[in-house]
């Protein structure tokens, strides 16, 4: 038995298993089988057998989250303070704009957590550190009238992270979304202003509940990214800058095929209760499309 074949039975099942959508699962099996028989996946392996079995599979499920990497040995990140108040940056652009750079919602197993289904599963000690770098951040920023949030590189991260940040900017507790897992439905919230000053252990948060937002976006924007940015165009509490995103909504995690590739395999799906779906597939589409390099220079002009 080839190591290929072993390869495509393991993607099957682990599919079979966990993916969220089963309806195409029996077509990618026959379809995957067929290739195999028909010699497509011989004499390759490692990037270019993995590049091959993402095309076959992106043509029946079209779904972006499926994704192949190598299955390395974790490198241990050291979660210390630095590395929490590195995620987020701030500047000053003009006495009325404020600007915060995200390049990731921090997509970390913190001491054996992966995907979070609420705040609380983040142990305590790493929630204030994260609590404290986004207020640093606020308060740099919150007498401003407008503030700009520049989600260009932002390609996800944990999506918790994400309802975490837009608690400072709603001013009351909102639906964001609704995840649908295979054996249960959860509606996600943003905190009201006593649950995030508990949860942040600060009593004199600084919010930018009243501030103009914009979003800057461009095709890497993805995953958690994009879900910051959907939320804030699709309740209307600002507007949206740039490129179509790259359409990558619903969560998952990484399961291992063997010992040299493992797989991202979405278990849940997102659905947003103005909307009543998501952009997977689609991307979240700009108010005002410009390309990714320019769009900081366009939000300014909009703002004059």
């Amino acid at each position: 038995m080839s190591n290929q074949y072993i390869k495509i039975k393991k993607i099957l099942l682990l599919l079979h298993k966990h993916y969220i959508f089963n309806d195409k699962i029996t077509i990618l099996h026959n379809k995957l089988i067929k290739n195999f028989e028909n010699g497509k996946y011989n004499n390759i392996s490692g990037g270019i057998l993995a590049g091959k079995l993402y095309d076959d599979i992106y043509s029946i499920l079209k779904d972006k989250h499926i994704i192949f990497e190598p299955n390395e040995k974790e490198v241990k990140i050291k979660y210390d303070k630095d590395f929490f108040h590195k995620w987020i940056q701030s500047k000053i652009i003009k006495s009325n704009i404020g600007y915060i750079k995200i390049d990731t919602f921090l997509d970390f197993g913190l001491d054996g957590v992966y995907n979070p289904k609420v705040l609380e599963d983040i142990p305590k000690t790493k929630m204030r550190l994260i609590c404290n770098s986004i207020i640093k951040h606020i308060e740099n920023v919150k007498d401003c009238n407008y503030i700009i949030f520049d989600m260009r590189n932002n390609g996800g991260g944990e999506g918790q992270i994400a309802k975490l940040l837009l608690s400072f900017i709603f001013n009351r507790r909102i639906i964001l979304e609704e995840i649908h897992y295979k054996t249960e439905i959860r509606k996600y919230y943003t905190l009201t202003n006593k649950e995030l000053q508990e949860l942040c252990d600060c009593k004199n948060l600084p919010t930018i509940y009243n501030n103009k937002i914009i979003c800057l976006t461009s095709k890497n924007t993805f995953s958690a990214g994009e879900q910051f940015c959907y939320d804030i165009q699709s309740k209307k509490r600002g507007i949206i800058i740039g490129e179509i995103t790259g359409g990558g909504a619903n969560p998952g995690e990484f399961y291992t095929i063997d010992k040299e590739m493992k797989m991202f395999i979405p278990f849940a799906y997102t659905k947003n209760p103005i909307t009543k779906t998501n952009w997977e597939g689609k991307g979240v589409k700009p108010n005002i499309v410009c390309k990714s390099k320019d769009t900081l220079k366009c939000a300014i002009e909009y703002i004059n």
